[in-house]
């Protein structure tokens, strides 16, 4: 089964910087070079709002940061700064026992969106995006999940004050212990709705369910981190330590098969059954092989270009 992403993303990947001048006339622009390694950026700001707008392709600009309060700025959903808060809760699924809540985050896909409620009204909203990891980063303050990565069903949430490699639980929304102390560790992973990561101590970092059952090893990037999301997919480590692919609801996609796979980028993904190290001294490797080709999200082979060529 497969569900739509409902965090509310505020502007297109495709918005032009002409669009922007048009839709927030009443922002000012400011042009700046070499921001976080990207050489040229945009800020539209007026005292109370800012919007980051980073290169990304030829005429295309995707938003990277927004710090919204401004009732003129709207996201989907028709949701903006001043909108009473039942009304802001009801649009993003949240239950009404959470009707008291706060500050609300939202992660889902490529975005984590946060809601500051004052007196009843949404004050500020605080969009980070571009961010296609399933991880989630570590909250600060007060903060409750709502409608996480689009998941409608159960939700189990970590509990608070838990440090970077210390024993978590996971308790329901009723607040049942699902997942008991001591099992596993946190990694930063908040709520796991449908999936959530953890450490396994002596098996690296593994996926749960709702239910509080194991799924499968994650590959781990670097550092201790979580392989990222690209096209719905992202690599897991199988027996014999063979590579296959996931989706964000749990599902293997590609059964473990390969002994080394790359990322998927636009549709397709480069595999070999046999491959090697370019050197196991350097902490800094990258997979070797003489046998590469290209699967599609579905783990299905794709001719070579020759191949392509023929026909």
């Amino acid at each position: 089964m497969q569900v739509s992403c409902m965090a509310p993303y505020p502007f297109s990947f495709a918005n032009t910087l002409e669009n922007f001048r048009r839709v927030f006339p009443f922002l000012s622009e400011e042009h700046f070079t070499s921001y976080q390694g990207t050489q040229e950026y945009y800020i539209y700001k007026n005292e109370s709002n800012q919007i980051v707008v980073e290169s990304f392709d030829e005429d295309r600009y995707p938003v990277i940061y927004a710090d919204i309060s401004d009732e003129r700025i709207k996201l989907e959903h028709n949701i903006h700064a001043g909108l009473k808060r039942e009304f802001v809760l009801k649009k993003l699924h949240v239950p009404n026992y959470r009707i008291d809540i706060r500050v609300l985050e939202v992660e889902c896909c490529y975005e984590r969106t946060t809601y500051y409620f004052q007196n009843g009204l949404l004050q500020r909203i605080l969009v980070q995006s571009d961010n296609q990891s399933i991880f989630n980063p570590l909250p600060s303050g007060y903060r409750e999940a709502g409608y996480l990565r689009g998941w409608k069903g159960e939700k189990l949430f970590a509990e608070k004050g838990t440090e970077f490699l210390q024993p978590v639980a996971f308790l329901n929304e009723r607040g049942d212990t699902i997942i008991p102390r001591g099992r596993y560790e946190y990694i930063g992973c908040d709520s796991i709705a449908p999936i959530g990561l953890v450490a396994e101590p002596h098996h690296g970092i593994v996926a749960l369910n709702t239910r509080g059952e194991r799924l499968f090893e994650v590959m781990q990037i670097d550092n201790f981190q979580p392989d990222v999301v690209f096209d719905g997919r992202f690599r897991i480590i199988g027996k014999n330590k063979l590579v296959g692919y996931a989706d964000t609801l749990g599902n293997v996609i590609v059964q473990p098969q390969f002994q080394c796979a790359l990322p998927f980028k636009n549709g397709r993904a480069q595999v070999a059954y046999h491959c090697w190290k370019s050197s196991e001294q350097d902490e800094h490797w990258t997979w070797m092989s003489d046998e590469w080709f290209y699967i599609d999200t579905l783990g299905r082979r794709l001719p070579d270009k020759a191949e392509q060529d023929k026909r």
